[in-house]
């Protein structure tokens, strides 16, 4: 089966695919062979699951049933890395959203403020205005302080906001060899169960 999967471009894994190969035909030990491909991939899940199949075989049970497991299985953890992925950034556009309409009504009601000033400043409040209940001759409104504190509280949404979204590193980039081993990992569990 190794033999029809080393004619398929793995990517960043075709190097340790090809050396796995060669030492497997060496028949000098499968399961040293197979946890040094799992050490030169460099890869957690690769390491853990080779485990899986080396023991699996050593117990005497068949590659092809074992494999199959070991397939599922990896596609259901890169599946479920997947779905991490996507509600991390889900969640950050959530909190993009979120302060951007927050920063929006906040400062609207700044402006809104200082129409009301100007509006009740301007006002000449007669003996009649106050005996119908409107005592509004001391309005005033700090707007400079409220606009300080407006951006200080944003400050520390955008802080706290970024803190929360902070994404696991091994996701975080695309060209890293994790990300390239998922992908690789992935396309492999497919094509040994076909």
């Amino acid at each position: 089966m190794l033999r029809r999967l080393r004619r398929h471009d793995f990517g960043p894994l075709t190097h340790d695919v090809e050396a796995l190969y060669r030492r497997l035909n060496l028949r000098l030990s499968d399961e040293r062979a197979w946890v040094r491909f799992a050490h030169e991939s460099s890869s957690n899940i690769i390491e853990k699951f080779t485990a899986m199949f080396t023991e699996g075989i050593a117990a005497g049970g068949e590659a092809a049933e074992i494999g199959r497991i070991v397939s599922d299985n990896v596609v259901r953890i890169l599946a479920l890395r997947k779905h991490r992925l996507q509600s991390a950034v889900g969640f950050r556009g959530m909190m993009i959203g979120l302060t951007a309409g927050m920063a929006g009504t906040l400062y609207i009601g700044i402006g809104l403020l200082k129409v009301l000033e100007g509006l009740f400043s301007g006002a000449n409040l007669d003996s009649g205005a106050v005996s119908t209940g409107l005592a509004v001759s001391n309005f005033s409104v700090n707007v400079p302080l409220m606009s300080f504190v407006v951006t200080f509280l944003m400050l520390i949404h955008c802080i706290v906001g970024s803190a929360m979204v902070t994404i696991d590193p091994t996701l975080a980039s695309s060209r890293s060899r994790g990300v390239s081993h998922r992908r690789v990992s992935s396309r492999a569990a497919r094509q040994a169960r076909s």
